[in-house]
């Protein structure tokens, strides 16, 4: 079933006085949200949070590209009024920030989002849609409509599958236990304006990054999942439930190869595990270790969901105190842009 959010911007024009003298136009609008249908989830899916609308605010343009009015509102409701002069207009919705000021179409557009907005069930969204305002008159004429689709600004890092590959190696009958998940060389700023893109500039400055070549000391949640004591992963039972970490978009596919010197790169997914080997295996006793798993992601785009199968079958580095990876054995996916109600499969092998 198709998932969809809405937000419908009803724009009605007050009564114009008939005095040549103080001859006025104005217009009360109304703003009707619309949910699409929930997708169906596990018990442990955030995707029923990734549909959450905690407020709403409304900017609406004139055709110089100028704000004549804006509402903010936090409580929940299936309508929203403002008040607006005659003309088209632009209506711009943006879902789940905090209280913005913006004068311009243009400054709004260009405006920038911290990732730090973001949790799990209050993922900021925009959109915007153009609407002609005709005079309304009650009971005689019919107030202006028009529909404003708005998309999440996040791209949605799943990782849905690990499982383990150790039969005939001298892992055979360890035992991988995941202690933490997180993604580093995350941007950190994206634009509101669904169309705009960071700048050059913007790219280049470190201070638009988060989790810059290892684990920042305070990581953002949406950037950083821990499991206490730990997932048991085995051969037999593999992990099967999905993890969600979310991210700015990153068009980066490659970096200056330094591991200690940042510079704009992609953003990487880690899985920071114990391996506890099998004392038949080894001529000395029991031992548990620390290895890191880092795998390169794409160009990562807006309200886009990429989906991680993750299959081990070797020793990871010891520690991850810059930013280089592991690759050996990493399958190369084929990989398909597709809306966020459904994946971009990738599948990695280690």
């Amino acid at each position: 079933m198709k998932k969809n959010l809405f937000f419908a911007a009803l724009a009605l024009l007050a009564a114009v006085s008939c005095q040549k003298t103080n001859l006025s136009q104005t217009a009360t609008g109304e703003l009707i949200v619309q949910l699409g249908e929930e997708p169906a989830t596990k018990a442990a899916d955030l995707s029923m949070d990734e549909y959450k609308i905690n407020s709403v605010q409304l900017f609406v343009f004139s055709s110089n590209g100028q704000l004549e009015t804006d509402v903010y509102k936090t409580e929940a409701a299936n309508s929203y009024s403002l008040t607006t002069g005659i003309g088209n207009k632009v209506v711009y919705a943006i879902v789940n920030a905090p209280r913005l000021k913006y004068t311009s179409q243009q400054a709004l557009v260009e405006g920038l989002s911290n990732l730090s907005e973001n949790t799990v069930n209050n993922l900021v969204m925009s959109g915007s849609a153009p609407v002609q305002v005709n005079e309304y008159k009650a009971g005689s004429t019919t107030p202006a409509k028009c529909t404003v689709p708005v998309k999440r600004l996040v791209s949605a890092i799943q990782l849905a599958t690990v499982a383990t590959s150790f039969a005939g190696s001298t892992l055979e009958g360890s035992t991988f236990t995941i202690k933490e998940i997180y993604v580093k060389n995350v941007v950190g700023k994206a634009p509101y304006g669904a169309s705009a893109v960071l700048t050059e500039d913007q790219k280049k400055d470190a201070g638009n990054w988060y989790n810059k070549l290892k684990l920042d000391t305070t990581p953002l949640t949406v950037t950083y999942d821990a499991f206490d004591p730990g997932l048991a992963v085995t051969a037999a039972k593999p992990l099967d439930v999905n993890h969600t970490l979310y991210v700015y978009p990153n068009a980066s596919t490659a970096d200056n190869g330094s591991a200690t010197t940042f510079t704009p790169r992609p953003t990487r997914l880690v899985i920071h595990a114990a391996i506890s080997t099998s004392a038949s295996h080894y001529d000395k006793p029991f031992e548990k270790k620390d290895y890191y798993y880092t795998f390169d992601l794409p160009a990562l785009e807006a309200n886009k969901k990429y989906k991680v199968n993750v299959v081990i079958s070797m020793l990871g580095k010891t520690t991850d105190t810059d930013d280089t990876k592991t690759t050996a054995g990493m399958a190369q996916p084929s990989i398909t842009v597709q809306p966020w109600d459904q994946t971009i499969e990738l599948n990695y092998q280690y």
